[in-house]
């Protein structure tokens, strides 16, 4: 019996405070109609609430920008917020990617323009080796071409892939050398790049014989600062310099060499009866005053 009373009540005062709800709104129907219900009438004028204009018969309050009153100040106010400070003139266009965004971070890339530029090929336990030198004041690029390490014999696009970024394992490898100086007939760098993986460097003539072509275009090529130990192991130095290499495109004239008759095979120098010997070289374990290419030690030929 107490619960069917309490719900009677509750649907009682529902009623009672539905039917003040009512009487209000029908109280307040004429204060609503005047000046739009968006402000209030004082004398023959309306006062407007904040976000609207007075009429121009000043009787009714509209919204601001419709054409008020007091409209010029409304239809100065929203191109202000949304069309000249909003997304199109401060944003995306004026300080993105178009800008001081992505464009402006890209790293610029290095132009190699080698005043010199010179190449060899010989035969090394019945595997050829290629060598390309280019010279551009204290910068030397090399690129070096081992058969015994699975470089390519004929031509081809070769990817740059891990094997090819450590010197004791490439193929196809791609060295970059600043601070040179000239000793002799061969040259002391301070610093040593190779490529990270990615890249491309194709041949486009791989000749076999002296006077044949040795040609192609290295494309794509970042290098990073390293160290190479004595057994090839190559090291990226911590937080060393990398460079963005432009695409460049080489072309020389194959020289022949291994004859030996040069002094240290044409590869280094004599010095106190031993052969101090060209980056890439190696003293030959047979003949101390003869030079060969790494590829021999590495490959544990000698």
């Amino acid at each position: 019996m107490r619960r069917i009373r309490n719900d009677l009540r509750s649907i009682t005062a529902f009623i009672f405070i539905s039917t003040l709800g009512l009487g209000a709104a029908c109280a307040n129907d004429d204060a609503e109609q005047a000046c739009g219900g968006n402000g209030e009438l004082h004398g023959d004028h309306c006062h407007c609430d904040p976000g609207y204009v007075l009429s121009k018969d000043e009787q009714n309050c509209l919204p601001a920008g419709t054409g008020g009153a007091d409209s010029s100040d409304a239809d100065t106010a929203e191109p202000t917020g949304t069309d000249t400070m909003g997304a199109d003139t401060t944003g995306t266009d004026s300080a993105g990617t178009d800008g001081e965004g992505t464009d402006s971070d890209a790293e610029e890339a290095l132009m190699f323009t080698p005043g010199e530029v010179r190449a060899f090929t010989e035969v090394v336990d019945t595997k050829r080796v290629w060598v390309l030198e280019a010279i551009e004041d204290t910068r030397v690029l090399n690129l070096e071409i081992y058969e015994a390490f699975g470089g390519p014999t004929t031509p081809t696009s070769v990817p740059l892939t891990a094997e090819e970024t450590n010197y004791a394992t490439c193929g196809t490898c791609l060295l970059f050398r600043d601070g040179c100086e000239t000793h002799d007939d061969h040259f002391h760098c301070g610093r040593t790049w190779m490529p990270e993986v990615g890249g491309t460097i194709t041949l486009t003539a791989l000749g076999t014989s002296a006077g044949s072509l040795f040609a192609g275009e290295i494309e794509g090529v970042t290098l990073r600062e390293v160290t190479i130990a004595e057994d090839f192991t190559t090291t990226p130095v911590p937080g060393g310099e990398t460079i963005v290499l432009e695409t460049w495109s080489f072309e020389a004239t194959l020289a022949s060499e291994g004859s030996g008759e040069a002094e240290c095979g044409g590869h280094g120098h004599e010095h106190d009866g031993h052969c101090h010997c060209d980056p890439g070289y190696m003293p030959d374990p047979q003949d101390p005053l003869h030079c060969i290419p790494v590829c021999c030690r590495r490959s544990g030929s000698a």
